[in-house]
């Protein structure tokens, strides 16, 4: 599905039978089960684990910026440096925890 929505969305809308004026509450709710997993592996204290969730979290910013190229970049690159940074801190503290 997501490279569905990424390269053909009106396709990929109508296939997962979402309503194009309910995505922002789809977005939250996606957003929202993003934290749980973070809270989740964060509590776990699996640093690697925690690191990887935070980079994949990096890549949705990245591909975010990507798509808002041509307008509104910025807050989705920065969003998505800081996933990565995240990851970096998460790595670390599991060397120092260890």
């Amino acid at each position: 599905m997501g490279a569905g929505f990424l390269f053909a969305p009106d396709a990929a809308l109508a296939l997962a039978d979402h309503e194009l004026e309910a995505l922002p509450q789809v977005m939250g709710g996606r957003y929202l089960s993003y934290g749980l997993i973070l809270a989740v592996v964060a509590l776990r204290r699996d640093w690697l684990l925690l690191a990887c969730v935070l980079a994949i979290f990096g890549v949705v910013g990245g591909i975010d910026a990507a798509i808002y190229w041509q307008s509104n970049m910025m807050p989705h690159l920065v969003a998505g440096a800081l996933g990565f940074a995240a990851a970096g801190a998460a790595l670390m503290l599991g060397r120092s925890d260890g």
